[in-house]
């Protein structure tokens, strides 16, 4: 195998294979803590998984072949599920899945905070995202940096992969989802319920509207103060 290896971001580095043992171990790990046993010999047994490893790559891709990153975790995946190691292999593909998207996280949010930093609201889509916000004033830029960070969050950590998905397909659209955690916005509220037969402002009652105009008038208007109250 190459002693060399391409990382992702494209630069070469040596290859340690102590990485791809630990990588093992620690998933074997995870599986007998999850099943209450202990297995003495869990290094050995990783690093005969990495030697085949090696092995493999040798056979099928060349000794003198420059390897990704990738294509040696797929052979891990392989190697494993081949040697009975089925469990393992999941909960080492687990763990990279939710690396790869905790890196793909970060890299989205930086690209996207350069953006911001460097363009302005009329070259930018991300700036002019929020018709509350004055994307080019610095406060605004800053309230920018928390929406996309929350987004990403959101998207990583608390939502289901299928509604992400069918998020930026345009499938669905969330409603305010870089604030979604925070608060419920102008979702909670029930205008029908609002308005049926009038309510009391604070200062006087006010009747139920008879036109759609004014209905709409009204509706804007109670979910614009309710969003300004929660979001400031």
């Amino acid at each position: 195998m190459n002693v060399n290896i391409i990382k992702r971001d494209g630069t070469i580095v040596p290859f340690e294979k102590d990485k791809i043992t630990k990588a093992i171990h620690k998933a074997a790990e995870v599986v007998s803590r999850n099943e209450s046993r202990k297995v003495d010999n869990s290094w050995e047994i990783a690093g005969s998984i990495t030697d085949k490893v090696i092995v493999y790559c040798d056979n099928n891709f060349g000794v003198d072949t420059l390897l990704t990153v990738e294509q040696i975790q797929d052979v891990v995946e392989k190697i494993l599920i081949r040697e009975d190691h089925a469990k393992t292999a999941k909960v080492y593909i687990i763990y990279r899945n939710d690396r790869t998207r905790t890196r793909d996280m970060k890299t989205n949010i930086m690209g996207v905070m350069r953006e911001i930093s460097e363009r302005s609201s009329k070259d930018s889509d991300y700036k002019r995202e929020n018709a509350n916000i004055a994307g080019d004033e610095p406060m605004g830029m800053m309230l920018r940096y928390g929406e996309i960070s929350n987004n990403e969050y959101m998207d990583l950590y608390v939502l289901e992969q299928r509604h992400t998905d069918a998020h930026k397909a345009g499938d669905i659209h969330i409603h305010d989802k870089s604030w979604s955690g925070l608060t419920s916005t102008c979702t909670q509220i029930d205008l029908l319920k609002l308005f049926k037969d009038g309510f009391f402002t604070g200062h006087g009652h006010l009747r139920e509207p008879n036109s759609i105009n004014t209905y709409s008038a009204l509706a804007c208007i109670a979910l614009q103060s309710n969003q300004n109250q929660q979001h400031t």
